[in-house]
């Protein structure tokens, strides 16, 4: 995994980037200056769109994103608090996904069917017996790369937003200037919504993918009924 996230470093700064340019935007409007002269007062290579300050404050939100525990960012993307990880849920998305049908999955996959099995058993069987045999596969580690990118910029995000909320509030009740406008406040919103549906999406992708790569190895194999 953490050669993953190490794949995942630039992209991973990039989507912090972009989840600060709101609260760029806004300052740069309140305090009377036009993106284009804004913009103009940035370095030469990085002034694009104030990327440089969004760079500078991304790498800071990446390290306050990794003090974050992990059980919390799986909490906040699958928005669960008792066994957030979708192996858990198993049962129910092989029935969502086209490329599966439970009638004539292989004898190994059948496990993660059983309804009086709970969540945390079935994610372990699915770890253990479907996952860890695939996971060097091209498809699993390409699609566990960007649920670990999305999760954790859901994260970082997050972090970002509630920093931001913080300052936006003491600037107005102490000074009476504020730092968000309100269209920051919504695209901070839409862009974390986002980055959850991502997350979410590509967490529930690994879990029926490993499935589906280990139901055609053991049909490969000859393994079916």
């Amino acid at each position: 995994m953490s050669d993953l996230k190490q794949q995942n470093k630039v992209d991973l700064l990039a989507l912090l980037g972009l989840g600060v340019l709101p609260v760029s935007g806004s300052l740069a409007l309140i305090y009377g200056q036009m993106p284009a002269d804004w913009l103009s007062t940035q370095t030469a290579t990085l002034s694009l769109l104030g990327i440089a300050p969004a760079v500078m404050l991304s790498v800071l939100l990446r390290l306050l994103a990794d003090q974050v525990p992990a059980r919390f960012k799986e909490r906040l993307v699958h928005l669960r608090w008792s066994d957030p990880l979708p192996g858990g849920r198993a049962h129910k998305l092989v029935t969502k996904d086209f490329r599966l049908d439970p009638a004539n999955l292989s004898p190994s996959v059948q496990p993660l069917l059983n309804k009086e099995l709970s969540a945390t058993e079935r994610n372990a069987y699915w770890y253990q017996h479907i996952y860890k045999p695939v996971r060097d596969l091209d498809a699993i580690k390409n699609t566990h790369r960007s649920y670990l990118l999305y999760r954790d910029a859901t994260a970082g995000v997050l972090v970002a937003g509630l920093l931001s909320i913080i300052a936006d509030l003491f600037a107005r009740g102490v000074y009476g200037d504020p730092i968000l406008l309100p269209y920051a406040y919504v695209i901070l919103v839409l862009y974390f919504a986002l980055l959850i549906g991502a997350a979410r999406n590509y967490g529930n992708r690994l879990v029926t993918g490993a499935i589906s790569s280990f139901d055609e190895i053991e049909a490969a194999q000859g393994d079916h009924r």
